[in-house]
């Protein structure tokens, strides 16, 4: 079984490298991967290392990753300092906060 992700953006992003844009299923797609789910092997990707927005489409596979990965949803777990500052999220986190 294979996954694909894409990264939809409008051509006037500000990089060059992004503006090369493919057309897949009627998108202009400014980063796209497909891997193969078991090995996790790369099947195919274009502009892998350039640097984009978390899309919509990763924060639902953020979801449902941790719904499968999870036995107690409900369990708080502390927010590593790791996780402070990181570009795409909006939800302000701060060390040491607890979430469910």
């Amino acid at each position: 079984m294979a996954v694909a992700f894409a990264c939809a953006y409008p051509t006037t992003t500000r990089t060059a490298k992004a503006q090369t844009t493919a057309k897949i299923g009627g998108f202009s797609n400014a980063a796209e991967c497909v891997m193969e789910l078991n090995s996790r092997r790369i099947l195919y990707e274009k502009n892998g290392d350039l640097r984009l927005p978390m899309a919509s489409t990763t924060k639902i596979l953020t979801a449902i990753t941790i719904l499968e990965e999870t036995d107690d949803i409900k369990k708080e777990i502390a927010v590593p300092s790791e996780a402070i500052g990181v570009e795409g999220s909006s939800i302000y986190l701060k060390a040491g906060d607890n979430y469910s």
